[in-house]
């Protein structure tokens, strides 16, 4: 095991075994072990040990209701989809990685179902054992869990009888495997819904232009020759790395308004200062919550938690466009994810959140989610 964690998990060059070094400092213990140990049967002892994990993993998900968690990644040409699962056992949330596999093809929904289904085939895992699966929601990662279910569909119409296909598509799980809505896209959506509107895009962008400026090497060297921190640019998608960028940005108010006197081009109005502080306070909540959205056993109720607490951050704040644009948006969102039967059966379920919903629901609204709750019961029964 030490053998092969030096060569995976501690990422260490495969060349390595045959370095006179290494040769002369394990000599003593492989030959005692009776191990002969070179660059071309690492990878053996390698393949060996991953398929040993690999087999207690397949016993382990067989017959388990399961949930896949699926994200892709694509970096200096190299693009990566990575597949894990999570399960209950024994009262406990379990999660496991079945694969990191890259991409050869363009990622369409076709190509990237045909790679979830190789995963799955090597694990030996059912479809019909799957729940939900959790993706970015990528147009192209929905089509792909789409196709599975057409595919789940068609698998039905060959084993059932006209009426309990009937009764199939009547039921809240019509659609087989729940699509599930990635708790950090749908707070992504929520702060695009207010950088969107051309007010706040128009100073965002401004507060970017003079960022921009700020690495040139220039004012680089006056920033390293000071007690500033160097001016970071953010990644448009990434709405954390523009609140870093801005946050930044008003660190060196200072030093930005003392330069704008010779250079206009950094000059910023006084109304779009005392944006950016507002700004930063008001996004803090949704800033400080992506510690809570990248656990790794999160429920989905935990996602209707945040939100909710979010909401009560916002609301205590001072009353201003940009506030109620955002809590427009969470309402929005909040009321989306109810569309969802699942979403409605985990909130009903959790403890912290059903001594509320007791209180507020009216006894349609009651009786609603014991349905939701009953649907689940008699699709895992069956």
């Amino acid at each position: 095991m030490a053998i092969v964690e030096l060569f995976t998990k501690n990422g260490r060059p495969l060349h390595m075994a045959d370095d006179r070094a290494f040769k002369i400092l394990t000599l003593p213990i492989f030959s005692k072990l009776k191990i002969n140990l070179n660059e071309h049967n690492v990878i053996k002892r390698i393949e060996v040990f991953s398929n040993d994990i690999k087999s207690t993993v397949t016993e382990e998900l067989k017959g388990r209701l399961l949930s896949l968690k699926i994200y892709a990644a694509t970096r200096q040409h190299l693009s990566v989809i990575g597949i894990n699962v999570q399960y209950i056992k024994n009262e406990t949330i379990i999660s496991q990685t079945l694969a990191n596999k890259e991409l050869r093809q363009r990622h369409t929904g076709h190509y990237l179902k045909s790679v979830k289904l190789e995963v799955l085939n090597d694990y030996k895992i059912d479809i019909n054992q799957i729940l939900t699966i959790t993706t970015d929601n990528g147009a192209n990662m929905v089509k792909a869990v789409h196709d599975l279910n057409a595919d789940l569909r068609n698998d039905q119409k060959d084993d059932l009888t006209e009426n309990s296909l009937i009764l199939i598509e009547n039921s809240f799980r019509s659609q087989i495997i729940a699509s599930i809505r990635c708790g950090s896209h749908t707070l992504q959506l929520c702060v695009n819904d207010v950088l969107n509107k051309e007010e706040t895009r128009h100073t965002i962008e401004k507060c970017r232009c003079v960022i921009k400026k700020l690495r040139c090497q220039i004012y680089l060297n006056i920033l390293k020759s000071g007690a500033y921190k160097i001016s970071v640019l953010d990644c448009v998608t990434r709405w954390n790395s523009t609140y870093n960028m801005i946050e930044n940005l008003y660190e060196l108010k200072e030093f930005v308004t003392s330069l704008s006197l010779e250079n206009t081009d950094l000059l910023i109005s006084h109304e779009e200062w005392n944006f950016i502080p507002e700004f930063l306070k008001i996004f803090k909540s949704f800033y400080t919550v992506i510690v809570k959205l990248q656990s790794e056993k999160l429920l989905y109720s935990d996602l209707y938690i945040i939100i909710m607490d979010i909401i009560l951050q916002v609301e205590n704040l001072p009353r201003s466009e940009l506030r109620v644009s955002l809590l427009s948006s969470l309402n929005k969102r909040k009321s989306k994810l109810f569309e969802n039967d699942l979403f409605n059966a985990a909130v009903y379920l959790h403890p912290r959140i059903t001594v509320i919903l007791n209180s507020i629901c009216t006894i349609d609204e009651f009786q609603l989610h014991q349905n939701h709750v009953s649907d689940i019961e008699n699709y895992i029964v069956n």
